[in-house]
């Protein structure tokens, strides 16, 4: 991730950073921690609550605090409006020539 120090919820650059929690690894909530502009998302990193503080905290970032949503919800939103609309991941890999 490039140096973006001082940027903050909504930043000069036109960009907004926003935190979510979208799901539970071992016990603990997992969280997103995404850069937005017009157009979606530019750049994100997940991982547990102190990862995503650490990230944070070395760049300047200050978030807007999203409410929980489901893991569906989050993965569902990251699918582009042209993919289809299967659910198996990975039968989009299981079948495609070697190159």
């Amino acid at each position: 991730m490039a140096d973006r120090a001082g940027e903050t919820a909504t930043s000069r650059n036109g960009t907004h950073w926003t935190l979510q929690q979208f799901t539970t690894i071992a016990g603990h909530p997992w969280f997103a921690l995404q850069q937005h502009n017009d157009a979606g998302i530019i750049s994100q990193f997940t991982g547990y609550r102190h990862e995503v503080d650490a990230m944070c905290s070395k760049h300047g970032i200050t978030p807007e605090e999203l409410d929980p949503i489901t893991e569906q919800e989050f993965f569902d939103r990251q699918k582009s409006p042209d993919e289809p609309e299967d659910d198996d991941f990975l039968a989009h890999f299981q079948n495609r020539p070697e190159p």
